[in-house]
């Protein structure tokens, strides 16, 4: 999604805890600068944000570090500032797996109600303009997923 964004001409910088991740992005889109980083806790300063996308990166997120993540989010954002969030639909079930692509791993996730996303960024003080959601894909998906638009008031 970076790599799409700067390809539009925007400044895009991407953002991922792995470690691992950021090699393979910036081996692959060597013009764009790729960070480590997590959520709360991003390296930005007040009205450091044009806009964020968070792409599918919630759904590892503990109920509290949404929240802190979210009001974080509200203070990088400039007035006006979009937040594209996008995720798993499901009842606030937190997931667990122990194996991924035939690799052992130990992964938590959190499959999310649209009302508790929209909910907690209402309380981060940030606006949903709207929400998506769609079925799953035949091929390589079982679960629905939303995508919800945000933003960060006008100043004034």
């Amino acid at each position: 999604m970076t790599a799409y964004l700067a390809s539009l001409g925007l400044a895009a910088q991407g953002i991922d805890m792995s470690p691992a991740m950021i090699d393979v992005a910036r081996s692959a889109y060597p013009g764009i600068t790729f960070t480590v980083g997590e959520m709360p806790g991003l390296p930005f300063g007040e009205g450091g944000l044009a806009g964020a996308l968070l792409f599918y990166s919630i759904i590892h997120l503990t109920p509290q570090q949404r929240a802190a993540t979210f009001a974080e989010l509200a203070g990088i954002l400039r007035p006006g500032g979009p937040m594209l969030v996008a995720f798993q639909i499901g009842d606030n079930e937190k997931l667990h797996v122990d194996s991924w692509f035939g690799e052992e791993v130990s992964l938590d996730g959190y499959r999310l109600s649209v009302r508790t996303v929209t909910d907690e960024i209402t309380a981060a003080g940030l606006t949903v303009d709207a929400t998506v959601s769609r079925a799953p894909y035949l091929e390589t998906e079982t679960m629905q997923r939303c995508y919800l638009l945000a933003r960060k008031a006008w100043a004034g």
